[in-house]
């Protein structure tokens, strides 16, 4: 009685939970899942039946994740929690919070696993939104004073000691007077065209920043001088 309870217990949670949840066996077959990952994924039940988890992975996860995939089904592992990329029926790349855990036979042998998938490909959406914004001037387009110290500082601490580093620093002369004569509006075109122009101009290995105002950078990462610089930029 008390096992009928327990199992009922289970497939209550099993089916009425908002995450997907999903059963497979130590290769990676899957045998079962809820109603939840089956809208997540966008397959029918029969069809996950016919796959195996290593089909559905994006294949840029990063190596430690089948590593500690390995240990969990070999037995060295108990649990593991990791962002991961699977692609639905439609093709389409979802981001999850996957948390797998392994259950054992009662003489301590895997026996199988269970994963808890959470869908966060939104949040993902939203993150790299914000994180653009963050770093990216809104009316050029181009990396701002932010994104610009940031380069600046993984030069300074590049391990590369003997690495040279330009900079080309430039404004706009009479700027104000466009700005006070034509408008702010001819003022901002100005400045998209001018970092159109910087865009098309520099090359492979050139960064281009917007620093505020009519205030231009650009940083050459790798260069033997002065010279070299001016001439790349001409």
């Amino acid at each position: 009685r008390r096992l009928a309870v327990s199992e009922a217990r289970f497939r209550a949670l099993f089916t009425e939970a908002a995450i997907g949840i999903g059963i497979g066996d130590l290769v990676g077959n899957i045998l079962e899942v809820n109603p939840a990952l089956l809208a997540m994924f966008g397959y029918t039940a029969e069809e996950f039946g016919d796959r195996n988890v290593a089909e559905m992975v994006h294949p840029d996860d990063a190596a430690s994740v089948w590593e500690s995939y390995g240990q969990l089904v070999a037995g060295k592992l108990d649990d593991f929690r990791v962002e991961k990329r699977f692609y639905r029926a439609d093709g389409a790349v979802i981001w999850t919070n996957l948390t797998v855990f392994l259950v054992r036979e009662t003489t301590g042998e895997p026996a199988y696993q269970v994963a808890l998938l959470e869908d966060i490909t939104e949040r993902r959406r939203l993150h790299a939104i914000l994180e653009y914004q963050a770093f990216h001037d809104p009316l050029t387009g181009l990396p701002n004073r932010a994104q610009f110290m940031q380069w600046l500082n993984a030069e300074f601490t590049h391990p590369d000691r003997d690495r040279r580093v330009g900079l080309c620093y430039l404004d706009l002369d009479g700027f104000k007077t466009v700005n006070d004569t034509l408008g702010h509006d001819v003022g901002d075109q100005l400045l998209a065209a001018v970092a159109g122009r910087l865009s098309q101009r520099c090359g492979p290995g050139r960064l281009i920043a917007r620093m505020g105002g009519d205030e231009f950078v650009i940083m050459v990462a790798t260069t033997t001088g002065v010279d070299e610089v001016i001439r790349s930029e001409e």
